[in-house]
């Protein structure tokens, strides 16, 4: 078959390319819809690994991306370059995978700034997503029994020097 293809005009080629990846856009939505919210939960975000997301997403875009990866590609990587095609369907796609590494680039920079430039580059979601999440994942605080706290004052504090 490959011989066959490589007979083919470059437009001929072209025009089964486009009628290809034309034909998965909709399989391609209905999978972004499918998995598209999975990063606001920590259980899914902590089962996620680069080879199982890539298995688990459209196979004819996965086997058009490990096709034009290198022999030593990394599950990484083509997982990056999946995510990567499909925020171009849907551009408010955030991916579990590249939102864990704005979490884990938050946990080092403490930076707003690291966060919304990761977030342009990949759809890993920016600051605001990030700081959503966090807020969200707070658990519910016990409330005190009445008569168990003692609220003291210290006079001897200096607040003013």
């Amino acid at each position: 078959m490959d011989a066959g293809v490589k007979k083919l005009p470059v437009e001929d080629r072209m025009l089964i390319t486009s009628a290809i990846f034309n034909s998965e856009k909709e399989n391609v939505k209905s999978d972004i819809a499918s998995c598209s919210q999975t990063y606001k939960h920590l259980p899914v975000l902590l089962q996620v690994t680069p080879h199982g997301w890539v298995q688990a997403r459209n196979s004819v875009l996965t086997c058009a991306i490990k096709s034009l990866c290198h022999e030593n590609a990394k599950p990484f990587e083509q997982a990056v370059a999946t995510d990567q095609l499909y925020s171009l369907v849907s551009p408010s796609f955030v991916s579990p995978l590249l939102f864990a590494t704005n979490l884990l680039a938050y946990s080092v920079t403490r930076s707003k700034l690291a966060l919304n430039i990761n977030g342009k580059l990949h759809p890993a979601g920016g600051h605001n997503t990030v700081m959503n999440w966090l807020n969200n994942l707070t658990m519910t605080v016990p409330e005190f029994p009445p008569g168990d706290l003692l609220t003291a004052i210290d006079n001897d504090q200096v607040l003013i020097k």
